[in-house]
Formats: structure tokens, C-alpha cells, sequence
């Protein structure tokens, strides 16, 4: 007999939307503590399904995609900047950019980028000699911007793809301040936001236009960037290419999602070690024992364990991406419980990175317990979550986290300049909520 799935009684529906609006990381830690593995949480109009158990979120990420969707309404909203991509698109059409996208971060496409990292990272390095201090988040978000349009643009000038960071910020900031609104067209309703969200989109755009007509116009001969790879990919039915509208979606999607959350997880990692100089001091020791004074280079990600390690648990402990929806498209059953075709669901890595039945001292920094073989597999561990539409960019994020620690622990002491706490503030990606200043 299924099981009763509880939760709080349809009075709280209005509570529940402020206290999300509020403190949506407490709420749902308290959800899951008086509730369980699964909780029916009304919100205003809306019922969804907070889901607690690990297995059960695997199960449910691992659905193929006629089985479940993410038409949810933060994918909604982002398609009013991303429109159809391989991030807000579901069914067949999801289906079809994913093909068609995926080659671009095949493994051997990607070999030669730790060096481009390790470049990018040594200019940021000179720089901050003559910075007695440094704003953690500010420098994190600069590298892994500057990093991705590189890796998109080759050819596109650094200071124009710089002046991308600055309405990439506000579009990402107008999406969240939407997806917290409790109206339904929210951006609409925004009169001052929206001007500024439409201006900004309409500098990405014209950018990103502007990179593909003058690629398309120069043949594409000797590039191997991600927008090269996006005009040459073809559709493996029909040989059909993409239209400009498409690698457009494509490339700005690639923009909001490949660095802020790369960024974040840096800068938590970055606070983690300076709060905790004795694994800062054992990063420092293996850096220097496997490179030397050389940079990184592919073979090296896999002879760095540690420093990989504290990437890991600087997600486990502030997973970028805290939330992820699916809306179920046919019933199901897991572990004795029942959910309706229909239902809504999320599933916060926030949650399951901190259930003490599958982590030891769950709130405590701890490296070494991603050295163990097999550790990555936990099954309540999904900092890009799992199944066919887990993140296409994780091993390029992964690198990233893993050569920008190398490089810097190698060259730099970090140490806080205050013991503030430090909030986290949870946003399309989970960043920090102040300023980190840390003394170089």
C-alpha cells in the first residue's frame, strides 16, 4: 500500500510564499525535517512535491524525457532571454538540441582548454600583486566570464566580451526577482526591470549576432571554438544545420549558465580555505608536489585528487544549483509512494548534500571524504544533477574548479580580513551574500 505523503495543511499556502521569498534554503530544511522524504507544500495556488530521498530524486531525474518535463515556471521565464535551448526546451524538441549541441564538449574537442584556464588565471594572478586585497566573488566571476567567451568567441576581443559581464549580471538578477514574484508574468509587471532586462538582452544579442555573421562570413577556417562547433554541428537524421536563431540560444544559454555557477563554486571553495588553513596547506603540498612551476595541463586533472576533492565538497556544502524542478507527464512509484501524473516536483541538492544519514558531520568542511573511491557516487551527491538532462558542461566546470584552485594556491596565501559570517543568498545560482575580502 503506497505510502500518505504529508506536509503542511493548505492554510500555509500563502505563509509558504513568503517564507520562500524569504529563507527558501530554512524552509526547505525544515520541510524535510518534519516531514520526510516527500512533502506536499502548497503555495498559493499551487501544490508541489518536495522531494528528500535520494533515491527516489535519481529515480525522477533519470526519467526520460516523455516522461517527465521541465516546463516549470523558472524555465518559463527563462526562455524570455534563452528562448529554445538545450536548457528550457522538453520532449522531442529538448531531445533534438541535445544531439545536436552535445558533440561541442566532446573530451577531445576540449584537451587543449586547461591551458587556455591556466593563461587566463596567470593574468589575474599578476594582478592581484599589487592588490593587498581582493574580492572573492568579483575576481571568480571576472575569470570563468572571461574564460567561457573565450571558449565560445576566440576571435571576439577581451573588452567586448567584457562589457557582456555587466548586463549577463542584471539579466540573471531581473530572472530571479521574477521566479520569487508570486504573479504569473511577472517581468511584465516590472516597468523600470523590464526596461533594463530588454536593453541589456538586446546588447547580448547584438554581440552574439554580431560573432556569428562575421564567423559565417569568414568561412569558419581555423577556429575550434563552441560557437565554430555549434555552426558545424548537424543534425544526424537530417544533416540539417542550425539557423543563426538557434546557435544564438545556444551561445547565450551558454553564457548565463557557464559562468556564474563555476563562479560561485570557486568563491565558496576560495572562503572554505582561508577559514581552514590546514587544508589549504595540504592543497598547497600536492599542487606543488605534481606541477611544479609548470602549468596544468589535461593529464595533470587526474593526479590532482585532492585539489579536486575540495572543489566537490565546496559543492556538497553550497551546490551551485540548490534547485531543480521536473513536472511529471505519467504516474509513478518509488520507495512505497505514489505521485500523481501531473505533479510538480523539486529536488534541492541544498537538502541532500546535508542529510546525516549519508554524509558523516554533514556541516563540517571536509575534503578527504571526497578522496575516498566512490565518493562522487553517493547517491544523495548531484551538484549537476543526473540522468538525460544532467548538465552538458559539468567536466568542463570540473576542470575549471580543478585548474583555477591549482594556479592559485600555488601562488597565493588567502586569509579573511573580518570573521563575518558569511550569508548565503540563493539566486538562479547559491552565492554568497556579501562581500568576501581575503588578504593576498
Amino acid at each position: 500500500m503506497p505510502s500518505l505523503i504529508t506536509g503542511p495543511s493548505l492554510w500555509s499556502a500563502v505563509a509558504n510564499v513568503a517564507a520562500f521569498r524569504r529563507d527558501p534554503l530554512s524552509l526547505m530544511d525544515r520541510m524535510a525535517v518534519q516531514y520526510g522524504p516527500v512533502v506536499k507544500v502548497p503555495f498559493a495556488w499551487l501544490t508541489r512535491y518536495l522531494v528528500n530521498d535520494p533515491a527516489m530524486a535519481r529515480q525522477i531525474l533519470q526519467l526520460p524525457h516523455t516522461a517527465a518535463n521541465k516546463d516549470t515556471r523558472s524555465v518559463r521565464l527563462l526562455r524570455y532571454c534563452a528562448a529554445e535551448s538545450v536548457l528550457t526546451a522538453n520532449g522531442e524538441s529538448w531531445f533534438h538540441r541535445r544531439r545536436l549541441v552535445q558533440p561541442a564538449f566532446h573530451h577531445r574537442r576540449m584537451e587543449a582548454l586547461p591551458a587556455l584556464m591556466a593563461e587566463l588565471c596567470g593574468q589575474m594572478l599578476v594582478q592581484w600583486r599589487t592588490q593587498p586585497h581582493i574580492e572573492a566573488h568579483d575576481e571568480m566571476t571576472r575569470l570563468t566570464f572571461t574564460f567561457i567567451c573565450r571558449v565560445l568567441f576566440a576571435d571576439a576581443p577581451l573588452s567586448a566580451a567584457a562589457d557582456m559581464q555587466s548586463p549577463v549580471t542584471l539579466v540573471l538578477a531581473t530572472l530571479w526577482k521574477a521566479v520569487l514574484s508570486p504573479l504569473q508574468t511577472p517581468l511584465w509587471s516590472l516597468t523600470r526591470s523590464r526596461r533594463r532586462f530588454d536593453a541589456a538582452l538586446a546588447g547580448i544579442d547584438a554581440f552574439i549576432h554580431d560573432q556569428i555573421r562575421r564567423r559565417r562570413e569568414s568561412g569558419g577556417d581555423g577556429h575550434g571554438d563552441l560557437l565554430q562547433m555549434l555552426l558545424d554541428s548537424r543534425d544526424a537524421d537530417t544533416g540539417e544545420a542550425m539557423s543563426d536563431e538557434q546557435v544564438r540560444n545556444e551561445c547565450i544559454t551558454m553564457l548565463i549558465a557557464g559562468h556564474e555557477t563555476t563562479a560561485n563554486a570557486l568563491t565558496w571553495a576560495l572562503l572554505l580555505l582561508a577559514e581552514h588553513p590546514h587544508e589549504l596547506s595540504l592543497l598547497r603540498e600536492e599542487v606543488n608536489s605534481v606541477l611544479g612551476e609548470r602549468s596544468p595541463g589535461l593529464e595533470d586533472l587526474a593526479r590532482l585528487p585532492r585539489t579536486r576533492a575540495v572543489f566537490m565538497e565546496a559543492m556538497r556544502l553550497y551546490p551551485p544549483i540548490w534547485l531543480m524542478e521536473r513536472n511529471l507527464d505519467v504516474p509513478m512509484d518509488s520507495s512505497g509512494i505514489s505521485l500523481p501524473a501531473g505533479a510538480q516536483l523539486l529536488i534541492s541538492p541544498w537538502v541532500l548534500h546535508r542529510l546525516p544519514e549519508y554524509w558523516i558531520e554533514p556541516e563540517r568542511f571536509n575534503p578527504s571524504r571526497f578522496l575516498t573511491p566512490g565518493a562522487e557516487d553517493n547517491p544523495a551527491f548531484l551538484p549537476f544533477g543526473t540522468g538525460p538532462r544532467v548538465c552538458i558542461g559539468r567536466h568542463l566546470a570540473i576542470w575549471e574548479g580543478i585548474v583555477f584552485l591549482a594556479m592559485i594556491v600555488r601562488r597565493a596565501s588567502l586569509e579573511r580580513v573580518d570573521q563575518v559570517r558569511v550569508p548565503v543568498e540563493p539566486g538562479i545560482s547559491l552565492r554568497p551574500g556579501r562581500e568576501i575580502i581575503l588578504r593576498v
